[in-house]
């Protein structure tokens, strides 16, 4: 068996880590057995055979502030651990966010409700998963509220907000936080696999998260998985680089320069330009739900039984033998629509170079018609197509109008000369505001990146789009 485990670091990315696991509950068969299913549940889960039933958990480590987990209680589900320290939560005294009527009715059995942005501001009011009690994580000083404070605050309300790359780093040093999380969580849930297929660590690019989880990337390269696949997943709002404040823009690269180091392949994810009618992108759960189309259409690569894929495999396709990790195009087409996700990370006034080429082809839900197109790789193998017969799943948790059951589904990753640009543009910044060896180590970093994003003729000195 192949195991995936998923690091979920930032109330945004619990949002997504949410949608993906109630999409993989939502495969889960009640009526035949697990070795009968189109996908194997134990890549996700981990499963727990009691009086001749089983019960399923995520494979998750999740980060979130005081408050973060809404109503959610960490031994709600599971006998009380005699240990304090574990407990969600227990430095800050916080009056009791009360269940969302999803919550209730899934408890009660009773028939769900409809959701809607307003009782879905926390990711445990729709989650339809329990997570072990050691899948929770929390940074005590800092506290979450959707409403008062949306970025976080220090606690006992100062007014310090958790943005800044080195915030994320310091937090993980202090008191020894990261470390005793790796040895206390991580290495258990290692020893839980049998043979772990790659991780994915889902974090913030814009926010102290971001630097916290270059920390975790890099003990984990260091110290736990060396040689093993992992897919980092930078969450942004979509705002372009130009659109941010100098501040912002340092954190930014720093937090890039951080996250990419140490991952086997990089998707920055935003929020696309056009989207559905309706679509409020302040809203984390319809956000997320849109990026999930993404996020969940790589991962069933690795748990569908038919065509399985692993990561290895995916990282090998897209990056040809290069040192090209950056995802320089993200797109989701549904139906008709298409969707870019990160064009405003890696912006360009041409049409791009493309390197490689990596599709993901989802049936419709309604169709039963196997796809016309076949799982196949070019003769120069800078294109590959993946099948899966699993459709995306649409559970009664997920945000309407963002994909219906007769819509196919389809997921294009390409590795392009666009990064090129922005790493140009990121050294400039670096050039005005950065100064001593940090400096000349952040302009080496970013050289070296452009270098492999190089296209055709290239004149170094010059930065406008011609260099493509």
């Amino acid at each position: 068996m192949h195991e995936t485990i998923n690091f979920s670091l930032s109330q945004r990315a619990n949002h997504l880590s949410t949608h993906f696991y109630n999409a993989q509950e939502s495969y889960l068969s009640y009526t035949k057995p697990a070795s009968e299913t189109p996908n194997d549940p134990n890549v996700f889960f981990k499963p727990t055979r009691s009086n001749g039933t089983v019960s399923y958990t995520p494979r998750a480590l999740l980060w979130d502030m005081n408050g973060g987990f809404g109503s959610l209680g960490q031994f709600e589900y599971f006998p009380q651990s005699t240990d304090g320290d574990d407990a969600v939560g227990n430095v800050i005294k916080r009056e009791r966010v009360p269940k969302s009527k999803y919550q209730t009715a899934l408890d009660e059995g009773q028939p769900l409700p409809k959701l809607n942005k307003e009782d879905t501001r926390y990711w445990s009011d729709y989650s339809r998963v329990i997570f072990e009690p050691k899948s929770y994580n929390v940074l005590q000083k800092w506290e979450f509220d959707p409403v008062k404070y949306p970025k976080g605050r220090l606690a006992m309300g100062q007014e310090r907000e958790f943005v800044g790359y080195d915030l994320g780093v310091e937090e993980w040093k202090n008191d020894y936080t990261g470390v005793e999380f790796l040895e206390d969580k991580y290495r258990v849930a290692l020893e839980e696999c049998d043979l772990v297929n790659g991780l994915n660590v889902v974090s913030e690019i814009d926010s102290a998260w971001g630097g916290f989880s270059s920390e975790l990337l890099s003990e984990l390269r260091d110290d736990y998985n060396p040689k093993t696949s992992i897919f980092t997943w930078g969450l942004y709002d979509g705002r372009n680089m130009q659109s941010l404040s100098i501040k912002e823009k340092i954190s930014r690269i720093r937090t890039f320069l951080e996250l990419q180091k140490n991952s086997s392949l990089f998707f920055p994810l935003g929020i696309p330009k056009n989207t559905p009618v309706g679509f409020d992108p302040t809203c984390l759960w319809q956000v997320t739900g849109l990026q999930n189309m993404i996020f969940e259409s790589v991962q069933v690569l690795g748990s569908q039984r038919e065509n399985n894929i692993n990561f290895h495999t995916i990282e090998s396709n897209f990056k040809l033998g290069s040192n090209r990790h950056l995802v320089g195009s993200i797109e989701a087409t549904v139906g008709s629509t298409t969707y870019n996700f990160n064009n405003t990370f890696f912006p360009t006034a041409k049409e791009p170079h493309t390197f490689s080429t990596s599709t993901i082809h989802r049936p419709s839900q309604l169709s039963g018609e196997p796809l016309e197109v076949q799982a196949s790789t070019s003769k120069d193998r800078t294109t590959t197509n993946y099948i899966t017969t699993q459709a995306f799943p649409i559970a009664d948790s997920y945000p309407p109008d963002l994909i219906s059951s007769q819509d196919n589904l389809t997921v294009t990753l390409k590795s392009t000369s666009a990064p090129r640009k922005s790493l140009q543009e990121m050294k400039t910044y670096v050039s005005k505001f950065i100064k001593g060896d940090e400096r000349a180590d952040m302009i080496n970093d970013l050289e070296t990146l452009a270098a492999e994003y190089e296209h055709g003729w290239t004149d170094s000195d010059d930065d406008s789009d011609d260099d493509y």
